[in-house]
């Protein structure tokens, strides 16, 4: 496999049984498995499990999979999700069951994977994270928990699901799992590259990268900190959302993405509902409006417990795609992304962050 494919599941690292497998930091802080050959049996295991060299073929037929739009009827908990507060409701659906939630979260600025038990720790999975986050031993927790006969819900990237799954080797009648129409992930080392220069002198106590207190429609970067002040940014006025948006510092992986496209092995994909003023009009409310895909039975069932608390309604599936192309398609390279990592490595951060919108405004 082409490193440039590596989408930095974790699936291989999690599955060797000697440990060889180390995550190892590159220029831009996305990570990438490096073997210790030393140590290595040959078993075959990491090749096995990567979603990339082994693409499920257990899907089941997403042709009858159902689409909504929808979103939730608590309207604090709607105000506080990115979208329309659907994984809120999974997550406590899962809780109630006396289970175990996994999603990302902040530990300081860094974004990782870790698990929640109730209520109050399944808070910090809440909101859009635009970095990518370390899996860690996740999958091997996962694994723990559902052989203990536990609930787990696990939400993450369409990459992460398929390293779960594949990892795994087999279905668990109690594992649930919720991807995203995702955009792309952007790389730990410019955030991380980011927040040193831009925000060095601060202690940071929260970040949202899509506040709503201007609107659904108009979103705001958003991050708090322990003096009481705070910075907020439209996408477009900051560096990092800037970047990010205009796809100049994404994963390598994410720019031909293998995981794109409705057939999909988790039981729900779920992301804003974008243009759904043009297939559910009742819903353009600037509120914050999901959309929902159901791909399994267990989905299904999902869906229907959750739709007590749900105000939605069925989606025509080609006109929700129109309008969220990042289910079907990947981003497109920015043509500015090699000039931003070559200044990278000979100009201060700042600069390349400056030279790299001036370049974008005033195209040659």
């Amino acid at each position: 496999m082409k490193k440039s494919e590596c989408t930095g599941c974790m699936a291989c690292y999690n599955v060797c049984p000697k440990n060889c497998i180390k995550m190892q930091e590159e220029f831009d802080g996305c990570y990438y498995p490096h073997v210790n050959m030393k140590d290595c049996i040959d078993c075959g295991k990491c090749r096995k499990v990567c979603p990339v060299l082994n693409r499920s073929q257990t899907k089941e037929d997403n042709e009858a999979s159902n689409v909504y739009a929808g979103y939730c009827k608590d309207h604090i908990t709607r105000q506080l999700s990115s979208s329309g507060a659907i994984f809120p409701l999974a997550a406590e659906w899962c809780i109630d069951k006396g289970g175990i939630v996994f999603g990302a979260e902040y530990q300081g600025v860094k974004v990782v994977h870790s698990s929640g038990a109730n209520s109050f720790e399944i808070e910090k999975f809440k909101g859009s994270k635009y970095v990518q986050s370390d899996i860690a031993t996740t999958y091997k927790e996962a694994e723990r928990l559902l052989r203990e006969g536990r609930y787990v819900l696990f939400t993450g990237l369409p990459c992460q699901i398929e390293g779960l799954k594949s990892y795994l080797g087999k279905e668990y009648d109690k594992l649930y799992t919720i991807d995203l129409i995702c955009h792309g992930v952007g790389a730990p080392g410019i955030w991380k590259k980011y927040i040193h220069v831009f925000h060095k002198n601060k202690k940071i106590t929260s970040i949202n990268f899509r506040n709503k207190d201007a609107g659904w429609n108009h979103e705001q970067f958003v991050m708090r900190f322990s003096d009481g002040t705070e910075y907020r940014k439209f996408p477009l006025e900051d560096y990092y959302t800037y970047g990010f948006n205009k796809n100049v510092f994404l994963r390598e992986a994410c720019y031909e993405c293998k995981f794109k496209g409705i057939d999909r092995i988790s039981d729900l994909t779920i992301g804003d509902a974008w243009g759904v003023e043009r297939y559910v009009p009742r819903f353009r409310d600037d509120k914050g409006c999901s959309l929902i895909f159901v791909h399994s039975q267990k989905g299904k069932k999902l869906f229907a417990d959750l739709a007590a608390k749900m105000q939605f309604a069925p989606a025509d599936k080609e006109k929700a795609m129109q309008y969220n192309q990042r289910m079907i398609s990947s981003a497109p390279k920015s043509p500015y992304r090699e000039q931003f990592y070559n200044n990278l490595k000979k100009y201060p951060f700042w600069l390349c962050m400056a030279l790299m919108k001036h370049s974008r405004k005033n195209p040659q």
